[in-house]
């Protein structure tokens, strides 16, 4: 199972510290591109609870911890809290019931009807609440706007396209100009004829905007003359459909111009590709190490940073999440701006890089819209020092088991004072450290089935010295492909052995 630690933070609980963390959290949900119906659901949630611990705990709560772990089985919030116990929460939640709650509780029905699945329990003297998003939750699928002035006409386009789709519907061109900021779409839909702004002023103001211009667009109208349609076509559209239409052609036309979109991403995507393809230098006289990557048609950014020096060596795998060549970019981007870092302080330690990445991300209003996850390694003769930053954790190979770092960091960029921690481990005979992105364990539908996964790379492992670094990686990435098929999903990982 592959989990990462996007956030950890502990508290002195007030209120101004809930809307920090509320802030927080906000962020990450928006690099995640978490759905907006289930972002609000979240955050209210968080703010519920953690006003509700505030002023009503008793006996008085004196520290609480706030945590967001994403896995194989979607993304989990956990508060834990040393006040007092909520009985109605437990009660309402064994019992699929809405709690009925006093004076100390107010609130709480609330979290309890926007998410009845939760956990609340008591461990030893700490109070756990745990509620969870499934992956389904967390990433919608094609966002589609409709533009149109005639609310019969946004009702029933909204009926065609709301099985296969995500909708959301703009009463007028100034409507969605105004608010087109507060979503991610993947085409945009738009009548021509229509007050203020009309269909025409929005294609041309897109055009100007860096992050709708290359949207996919299509004018649908009751509009049907030659003049009229040729306007619209010099202004870059996808395709020029004539109201009425029916479900199928409408359908047909969005997933033929979807189609061809991506194909145009795919050719940049190969050339992202081909330059951010990460690789290593395998000089080390302590270590010996290999990487095996894969990059299918969509996906977002894996990279490697490597710099040795006369003592040491630093080795950075990150991943930048998305499903574009945009990714790719800031890839780039951050791949530049950790090897500046370097080279600027040649003393410079893995957990200050991480910090002064985390400082970069936060003050920068493009990085920080990013989801930027990383692990790092620095190299010593007799120990390995690493840090993570919400990225999976590293493996340990030994013979026939396989065991898990425990290794935990906040995302960069969540706040503007993160600082990052080294946990310091040595590799002894016959163990082997995997490095690697998400993307490696991702494909899996279950936790059994990424476990027999990794049963079966603890197993190759068994060969020990039979196998070289390179022969093991050759080795777990076929295992890989057997067992998944295909990947929609970058995917990087990196063997580490003491030589």
């Amino acid at each position: 199972m592959s989990e990462s630690h996007l956030y950890n933070k502990y508290i002195f609980p007030d209120l101004h510290e809930v809307k920090v963390i509320r802030a927080e959290v906000g962020r990450i949900l928006v690099k995640l591109n978490v759905q907006k119906h289930y972002h609000n659901k979240i955050l209210l949630a968080l703010s519920e609870y953690l006003t509700n611990l505030v002023k009503h705990s008793k006996p008085k709560t004196t520290k609480v911890s706030v945590d967001i772990v994403r896995s194989n089985d979607g993304l989990s919030f956990i508060i834990q809290d040393d006040g007092g116990y909520f009985t109605g929460l437990e009660r309402g939640i064994t019992f699929h019931q809405p709690p009925q709650f006093d004076e100390s509780g107010m609130g709480l029905d609330i979290i309890f009807h926007l998410f009845p699945l939760s956990l609340y329990s008591r461990k030893g003297k700490q109070n756990v609440f745990k509620f969870s998003l499934c992956p389904n939750e967390i990433n919608s699928s094609n966002v589609i706007a409709i533009i149109d002035d005639e609310p019969m006409q946004r009702t029933l386009l909204t009926s065609y396209l709301s099985e296969q789709y995500s909708v959301v519907s703009y009463q007028d061109g100034q409507d969605f100009l105004t608010n087109m900021s507060k979503e991610r779409f993947d085409l945009v839909i738009c009548d021509i004829e229509m007050p203020n702004i009309d269909g025409l002023a929005v294609k041309s103001a897109l055009q100007n905007d860096p992050e709708m211009s290359q949207v996919p667009f299509i004018f649908l109208t009751a509009n049907d003359d030659p003049k009229m349609e040729v306007s619209a076509s010099e202004l870059g559209i996808d395709n020029y459909l004539t109201k009425p239409i029916s479900k199928e052609r409408l359908l047909m036309s969005i997933e033929r111009t979807l189609i061809r979109n991506r194909q145009l991403s795919h050719q940049s995507h190969q050339v992202f590709n081909n330059a951010l393809k990460p690789n290593i230098l395998n000089n080390n006289n302590h270590y010996s190490m290999a990487l095996r990557t894969l990059s299918p048609e969509i996906g977002g950014g894996d990279f490697v940073v490597q710099k040795s020096f006369a003592n040491r060596e630093i080795l950075i795998l990150a991943d930048v999440m998305g499903h574009d060549a945009t990714s790719k970019l800031f890839a780039h981007s951050f791949d530049g701006y950790i090897k500046g870092l370097i080279e600027q302080t040649a003393d410079i330690r893995i957990a200050d890089i991480f910090t002064l990445l985390s400082k970069q991300v936060f003050n920068d209003p493009l990085l920080s819209e990013m989801l930027l996850t990383c692990v790092g390694i620095e190299l010593n003769e007799n120990y390995i020092d690493l840090v993570s930053a919400g990225h999976p954790s590293p493996k340990i190979l030994s013979n026939k088991s396989i065991e898990e770092v425990s290794l935990v960091g906040r995302l960069p960029g969540v706040c503007a004072d993160t600082s990052y921690c080294t946990k310091r481990i040595n590799l002894v005979a016959n163990q082997r450290m995997l490095l690697f992105t998400d993307g490696f364990l991702d494909w899996a539908e279950s936790d059994q089935q990424s476990n027999l996964f990794l049963d079966a790379i603890a197993k190759l492992n068994e060969k020990g010295d039979l196998l070289s670094v390179e022969q093991l990686s050759d080795a777990i990435y076929s295992e890989l492909i057997s067992y998944c098929g295909e990947l929609n999903d970058d995917m990087t990982f990196i063997v580490v052995e003491k030589d």
